[in-house]
């Protein structure tokens, strides 16, 4: 009857295989195109840190991108276990977030050479659909331009049409090397806002369950240094390009 022992190890072996990997949970995740942080739903330093700590909790994933505001409206409705980088301005419903991998910190870009510390009494351009700090959209001394884009911004200060150019310093400096400008500047230590960046997750038992897992291994992350490798590539391009100060892992 066991005349080939051999195969019949190597069926066993396969159902097992297979019985595991339809047990495995699966977590449905939801983000939108970020220059360098989402750049597919492969590839990019925020979808680097999801795939990590998937494959070592040992659950099977799915991430799709959208539009920003679909991507929000597709969470809360219920379509994703998960989304981000969630932001406090962006969760006005309650969520379970984990710990922050990340601090969003926003910074004022300017012509070299005409070097601006305030936003007060300037004429500053914004990117539409950005999570600005409320606190300072809400500035009544600030004339604020809206622009399509982070390259809209960039354009339309290089041609002296606005003073300034509010952003997250990573994209901003993607957007102007994508422009092979070399007249704009920015102070990598005066920081005009700070936001912690989380993972989202939704507000059920199995939220509840992956935010506390995910939280565990960030904080385990940041312990051994692991997030400060993660994001060296982008840090690196700042240092490179605006000199050291910008620190994404503290507020």
């Amino acid at each position: 009857m066991f005349k080939n022992p051999t195969k019949i190890y190597f069926m066993i072996s396969l159902m097992i295989f297979f019985m595991r990997a339809q047990s495995k949970e699966k977590i449905r995740f939801v983000s939108y195109s970020i220059p360098q942080y989402v750049i597919s739903e492969s590839k990019g330093e925020f979808i680097d840190l999801i795939k990590k700590i998937a494959s070592e909790i040992d659950v099977d994933i799915e991430i799709k991108i959208y539009p920003p505001r679909r991507a929000i409206l597709a969470f809360q409705n219920g379509e994703f276990d998960a989304y981000f980088p969630g932001l406090d301005i962006l969760n006005t419903l309650p969520f379970f977030n984990t710990v922050p991998y990340y601090f969003k910190k926003d910074y004022l870009f300017f012509r070299t050479g005409e070097e601006i510390k305030s936003i007060s009494n300037q004429k500053i351009c914004i990117t539409r659909g950005y999570p600005y700090d409320q606190k300072i959209l809400l500035k009544k001394d600030i004339n604020f331009t809206t622009a399509e884009s982070d390259e809209a911004c960039i354009k339309m200060l290089k041609a002296k049409r606005v003073n300034g150019f509010l952003c997250e310093m990573i994209t901003g400096t993607i957007a102007i090397a994508s422009l092979g400008y070399k007249n704009i500047s920015v102070d990598p230590t005066n920081v005009l806002s700070s936001a912690p960046v989380y993972i989202t997750f939704s507000r059920n038992k199995k939220g509840k369950k992956y935010s506390e897992i995910f939280s565990k291994k960030i904080s385990e992350y940041i312990e051994n240094k692991y997030l400060e490798k993660l994001f060296r590539p982008s840090i690196d391009k700042v240092t490179k390009t605006f000199g050291p100060g910008h620190n994404p892992f503290i507020p």
